[in-house]
């Protein structure tokens, strides 16, 4: 399972890069947000938690929580509510130039090509730990929120270019 997860993020990944040459696009009406935006919230948020699970992959689970019932809700179903939430800080975009985007963009594929290579101890890690909003995660949760969070924002994205053009 985790392996088909970091393979779907990969071409996550390669399809998010296509956003990148429209990172200035805008369409009021569909999100606050600009293209880049999206795209650096998202690869902020994703960076946090494919560090975190880099370096923590060998620990045990930490304590929070229990899963809450839209964190159940939103991996089963593989969909965000609609509705507008604020971005953490620590996720919230900053501004990128396209040139910082594609940075960070090389930054997580080299992150999840180093997690391809430990498919074995991912399979076998025991650690979890909370996300604010919907409890605590194990690392094959925390991959699936990655995958179903891109999907959310690569719509919104797509709604966005296809208003602006």
């Amino acid at each position: 399972m985790v392996e088909n997860l970091l393979k779907r993020i990969n071409t996550q990944l390669g399809e998010l890069e296509t956003g990148i040459a429209d990172y200035d696009s805008m369409a009021i009406y569909v999100s606050s947000w600009s293209v880049g935006d999206h795209l650096e919230h998202l690869f902020r948020a994703h960076l946090a938690i494919l560090q975190r699970i880099e370096s923590h992959m060998n620990k045990k689970a930490e304590q929070g929580k229990r899963l809450t019932l839209m964190g159940r809700i939103l991996l089963l179903f593989g969909r965000f509510p609609k509705g507008s939430k604020n971005a953490p800080t620590l996720t919230a975009p900053k501004g990128c130039s396209e040139s910082e985007l594609r940075e960070h963009l090389e930054k997580l594929r080299h992150i999840v090509d180093k997690l391809q290579q430990r498919i074995p101890e991912l399979n076998d890690s025991q650690y979890a730990f909370p996300h604010p909003a919907f409890g605590l995660f194990t690392i094959k949760q925390w991959l699936r929120l990655i995958e179903v969070h891109t999907r959310h924002h690569q719509r919104i994205i797509k709604a966005i270019q296809s208003h602006s053009s």
